[in-house]
């Protein structure tokens, strides 16, 4: 009997031994789960998918509509293709957006140090001394609006930023934060705590 008792028990010893390893187990590796999904990224990590897969140079990029006119340019030195997010990195871009009236109007120019494009091109973000200009013709008086980053949506002629922009037009000089540039109307619209001073001889107005 006393056997018997001895071997049932460790029996039961041995079946409880197993199960608590079988818990400690499964607590370590969801442990080991836990700080790899939580963990901050090592920097390697951080970056592997933002390796390029293609790079261009001296790229000339033109876009024209169903009539064959020319709607948009883009200059660039380098450009950088990152396949993860299908973003085109731009080196020192400049966009020129021409104008389809008729008599039409002279062309946005657009510069910056920096700029991207995404969801195949359909918006551009500049930033770094981002100038949008439109020198004077028979059908505009000239302009130019400075700021540090602008988003261009060139299918649909806007340009627009948060950021503190400045306006200038002969004899006047405009400081606002944020605007929204309708190209096409040739309209600006500022957005908050707009200032500004003109002068009437130098806009040559009567």
């Amino acid at each position: 009997m006393h056997n018997y008792q001895s071997r049932a028990w460790l029996k039961w010893l041995s079946l409880r031994h197993v199960a608590t390893l079988l818990v400690l187990f499964i607590a370590f590796a969801y442990s080991a789960w836990l700080i790899k999904v939580t963990s901050p990224k090592t920097q390697e990590e951080r970056y592997s998918d933002k390796i390029p897969d293609y790079y261009l140079t001296d790229v000339v990029a033109l876009e024209f509509n169903e009539q064959g006119q020319l709607l948009h340019q883009l200059l660039s030195p380098k450009v950088i293709h990152i396949p993860s997010d299908d973003t085109v990195l731009l080196k020192a871009p400049h966009i020129t957006v021409y104008s389809t009236d008729v008599p039409p109007q002279a062309p946005w120019q657009i510069t910056a140090l920096h700029g991207k494009t995404i969801e195949n091109n359909k918006y551009a973000w500049l930033w770094n001394q981002v100038v949008l200009h439109q020198p004077s013709s028979a059908q505009n008086k000239e302009m130019t609006i400075l700021t540090s980053r602008m988003r261009v949506v060139p299918s649909e002629n806007i340009a627009d930023t948060h950021a503190p922009v400045t306006v200038i037009q002969p004899g006047l000089e405009v400081h606002s934060i944020g605007m929204r540039a309708f190209l096409k109307e040739k309209r600006v619209d500022l957005l908050s705590r707009a200032q500004g001073v003109y002068d009437v001889n130098a806009a040559g107005d009567n």
